[in-house]
């Protein structure tokens, strides 16, 4: 009789183990089965990291012409146009009356290239100032007495007295032409009798002065002191 209850106790504790080691079995499994996904997620999130620092490391092509342009040579200085010397040289000796004049070069407007003062050596010639558009010469008669400009500031003006009258004119060029900006005459013939006009308005002597004084400030002012004779313009056309 007792041989009999140890034999149903064997054979629960036998089944009971099995039960066990089935669980043990399964619970190996499992984590190795998460080791697994954990490991797999490591690595795509390391592949992940390294396409991404591939990616910054290598420039785009955008990038790399840009900095290719960069790095490429400076362009080449531009070189002055000097076509001006032959047009004035050409413009003077088509002059039936060029050795009348005396010449000096000067910088009124504000580009590179000069102007031409021609001025007349005696009564009752004019002088003038010669410019240079769209490759043609063109030029505004002035009184012979005075010439004053601002250097590069295209303002320049025409002083003189003829017929006993003052004449102060002040221009500044405009493409093919002199656009006259102020304009005055002042009369001192008869005593007592003396009138002086500004831009058409009649003012007093001390006006004029005034209003003179403020177009060409005594300060900024310039004027010629030497001319060259024809052939020594030419020549110095050809030695510039």
């Amino acid at each position: 009789m007792r041989e009999k209850r140890i034999v149903p106790l064997f054979l629960s504790a036998l089944l009971l183990y099995g039960v066990a080691l089935c669980a043990c079995s399964a619970q190996k499994n499992t984590d190795s089965s998460s080791k697994i996904e954990v490991t797999t997620a490591v690595q795509t999130v390391t592949e992940q990291k390294t396409t991404v620092e591939t990616t910054a490391e290598e420039p785009s092509t955008e990038t790399t012409t840009i900095k290719e342009q960069e790095t490429a040579a400076p362009a080449t200085e531009t070189v002055q146009n000097e076509s001006w010397k032959q047009i004035y040289s050409d413009y003077v000796n088509s002059i039936s009356n060029s050795d009348y004049y005396e010449y000096a070069l000067v910088y009124v407007d504000e580009d590179d290239t000069p102007e031409l003062y021609m001025h007349g050596k005696q009564r009752p010639m004019s002088s003038e100032l010669c410019w240079i558009y769209n490759d043609e010469v063109y030029s505004q008669r002035l009184m012979i007495d005075g010439f004053l400009y601002y250097e590069r500031e295209n303002l320049f003006l025409s002083t003189g007295i003829q017929s006993g009258v003052q004449g102060d004119f002040v221009y500044k060029i405009n493409g093919s032409e002199a656009t006259q900006v102020y304009k005055g005459t002042a009369s001192r013939l008869i005593q007592g009798q003396e009138r002086f006009i500004w831009d058409g308005e009649d003012v007093s002597e001390d006006e004029y002065n005034s209003l003179r004084a403020e177009v060409f400030e005594s300060s900024k002012v310039k004027t010629i002191t030497g001319f060259m004779s024809l052939d020594e313009f030419i020549s110095n056309l050809e030695q510039k």
